[in-house]
This record gives structure tokens, sequence and C-alpha cells, in this order.
């Protein structure tokens, strides 16, 4: 049986150290060796009855191996166990720099993270506001502009073209006459918005202004230096935009028909509808900034440190994620590497309120014996199944290969305890702020 003890060396960190016999090593390496025995063959010998010198020399070294992290794995559940530690971050252990040998005495030592301790007191009855719900007629009058821009139509003019108009176009880019990019047939919406490459190009929103179909436009260009196909990265190149088609928008007059059109049986009915949706988005919005308030409010009630190579990685995948959804988006490299510089000092700040967040809540739960079920987590899946339009062992399997079930049962969990705090809480009516006739 292995010995072990513990020693905190700070508020988050605790030195395991793990002690086993040279006979306990011993018989470690015996009962691997016997089912090793019974599962692999040895040419010449039944299954179970090789000589152990046949074993040692053929799979010595990977039992050996093996043996070494599974007594480690075994100190260090069994100190868990008996310390009643809840750990939060493990170090990787290079098993190939440890010390190990079969029938003699092992003696091992591991850093790891833990739970801060801390307590959180009043966190139930916390004062919230509940802002009375009006709706006015220029709230309205813009859900209805928004349904009617869904309704709109393209349609072809014969005019010179102007702002807002989509024009269907031929592009290419040209370098050393080699095409960069050729998108026949492809659409742009004139605006102030424009860009190239990620970058806003201000020159576009005068170029595509004023021509008609057959009209081109032309525009010497820098290819940016971070461009992907390096033979053309940083050098100049030829934009061309040929103008084939010119559509407007086209926005529905607003009618009982055109409400009639699309499913409902009268304006006053798409108006009554409306209004719903406006009320149901300052809800959610108050409640919203309820939850923000609870945040605060439980964040000022504690002081506690934070596991530092926990808070460490958190920062990295912080700015890990930002650089990705950037990517995605198709910034240009220059402004990716500007982003992730100022994110460098401030995702310190936002990653150390989430994880304080994170670990109040998570002891509000202990408190409160708040758990997730497999029902919570199967809900949860067959809503997201739904709303990507995937089968729901699709959106599973997704989770799962991602490594990230757990951190959806956190969200889940965290949501439960929000949920069971806003219920808890005292909301006092407050009269609705005027924002309009």
């Amino acid at each position: 049986m292995v010995t072990t003890k513990t020693e905190k060396l700070s508020p988050c960190v605790v030195k395991i150290e793990m002690e086993y016999t040279a006979e306990e090593i011993g018989s470690e390496f015996d009962a691997k060796y016997a089912e090793l025995n019974n599962t692999v063959s040895i040419p010449g010998f039944r299954k179970g009855r090789a000589p152990r010198v046949l074993l040692e020399k053929k799979y010595g070294k990977t039992l050996k191996d093996d043996v070494k992290q599974e007594i480690i794995q075994k100190g260090y559940e069994q100190a868990v166990k008996d310390n009643n530690l809840d750990p939060v971050y493990m170090p990787d252990v290079d098993f190939t720099k440890i010390e190990f040998q079969e029938n003699a005495p092992f003696k091992f030592s591991v850093e790891i993270e833990i739970k801060p301790d801390f307590e959180v007191k009043d966190y139930t009855g916390i004062a919230l506001s509940k802002p009375k719900i009006e709706i006015n007629n220029e709230e309205i009058d813009a859900g209805i502009a928004a349904v009617r821009e869904n309704y709109a139509e393209l349609i072809p003019v014969d005019r010179p073209s102007q702002m807002n108009d989509l024009l269907v176009v031929d592009q290419k880019i040209i370098c050393e006459d080699k095409a960069v990019m050729n998108e026949p047939n492809s659409e742009i919406w004139i605006n102030d918005k424009l860009a190239l490459f990620g970058e806003r190009e201000t020159r576009l929103d005068d170029g595509l202004k004023n021509k008609r179909p057959g009209g081109v436009f032309t525009m010497d260009m820098k290819i940016p230096d971070k461009f992907p196909k390096k033979e053309f990265a940083g050098k100049s190149a030829l934009l061309t935009i040929a103008i084939k088609e010119i559509k407007e928008k086209k926005l529905p007059e607003i009618t009982d028909q055109w409400a009639k059109d699309n499913g409902f049986e009268s304006l006053d009915v798409l108006r009554s509808e409306i209004t719903k949706r406006v009320s149901v988005n300052k809800e959610n919005e108050a409640r919203r900034d309820n939850v923000r308030k609870v945040e605060e409010i439980l964040l000022s009630k504690v002081n506690f440190e934070l596991p530092e190579k926990l808070f460490e990685a958190e920062t990295q995948n912080y700015i890990y994620k930002a650089e990705i959804d950037m990517r995605s988006q198709g910034f240009p490299e220059e402004a990716i590497k500007e982003q992730l510089g100022k994110l460098e000092s401030s995702s310190k700040e936002k990653v150390t309120r989430n994880m304080k967040l994170h670990f109040v809540l998570d002891y509000i739960a202990d408190k409160e014996k708040i758990f997730v079920t497999e029902n919570d987590v199967n809900t949860r899946i067959d809503m997201m199944a739904r709303y990507y339009n995937q089968s729901v062992n699709e959106v599973k399997e997704y989770f799962e290969k991602q490594g990230m079930m757990k951190s959806l049962r956190n969200q889940i969990k965290e949501e439960k305890v929000m949920g069971f705090l806003m219920e808890k809480a005292v909301l006092t009516e407050e009269p609705a702020k005027k924002s309009g006739k």
C-alpha cells in the first residue's frame, strides 16, 4: 500500500509525496507480468506458460514504463482521496526523467494546484430592480422596418450605380501577369465599409459609384505582406472590377395585404407581434443587467488568490481563442498582431474576473447541492442539434472529440446556480424609462 503525505506550500499549491517499498514495487511488476503472460503469444509456449525472462527481454522496457506511470497515478489518486483535495491543475510529468527500478524502493513528489479556500456569505436575498416594461411607437416602427428589410426585393435598374446598390461583377487581381484572384459573377454592396483583404479601402467607395453595366473600375494596389501565396506577398498588383448588373433594394409597402402575405392576419396583428418581441427583448436585457449586478456583488464578497499555473493556462487559452476568432473573420495579419498585443494586458483582468466568478458559483453549487444531471446535458445537446440542424449524435460526438463535455457541464451548472440566485433575489419594481412617444 502506497504511503502518501501532503504539504501545503501556498493557498493554492499542495506538494504530494508518495513512497513505495521494494516489496510493493516487486508485487506491481509480478502482477503486470502475469497479466502480460496471459495476453501475448511467445513462439513455442502456450499463453500463460512463457518464462518471465523471455517476457522481460521482449517487453521489459515498455512494461517498466507502464508500471511507473500506474504507480504514480495510484499514489496521486490515493493522496487526493485521503486528504480530500480538489485539484484544478496537474502539471505535465516527464516520466522518462523519473528514476525507477524493479525491486527497489520508490519515492516521488509532485506539486499540484487546488481550488482556493474561501467562503461566500449572504448570497441569497440580493436586492435587484425590476424595470416596468413600456414600449413606444418608435420601437414598434423600428421592428416593422426590420421585418420590411427582410422582405426587400433586389430589382435590376438602368441607371448609374449609387450608395447601397448591389453590384454583380467580375473581379480579378493580376500580379506579374498572373491571376491572384478571379471571381466572376460575385456581388458587392456599395457602402462605407468596403474592404480589400480585410483592410478598409476608401477608394472603392467612389470608384464603384456612378458606373453603368459594362463599366470597369481599376485600381493599383499592394498585396499584403502576409498573403498566403508567398510568390505574390508584398507585391504591386492591379484590381479590375467589371460591372455586369446593378440592383437596388426595393422595400415593400406597409399594408394589410403585405402583412397577410407574410403570415399575419393584418398589420395590427403584426404590430402586436412586434410589441411582444420588443417586450421579450427588454425583459431579457433587464435580466442580463441583473445577472451582471449579481456577479459583481458576489465578486465583492470574496478575496482570494487564484491558482497561478491554471491562471496562466486560462490566459493563454483566452488569447488563443481571440486569435482564432480574428483569423476566421479575415482580419489582416498586422491587425491581429496589434490586437493580440493589447490583449496581453487586458486579458489578465478579464480572466481573473472569469476565474473568480467560476470558483464562487462552484462554491454555491456545492453548498446548495446544485448538480448537472444527464438529462440536463442531453436537453442542451438536443437544443444545439436543432439550432445547428444536426443530429444529436453528431453534436455529442463533436463535444466528446473536442474534450468539451466538462466545459459544457460547467456552463450548465453555472446557469443553474445563477437561476437559483435570481429566484432568491429580492426584486423591486421601478418606473419605466421613457425613450420616446
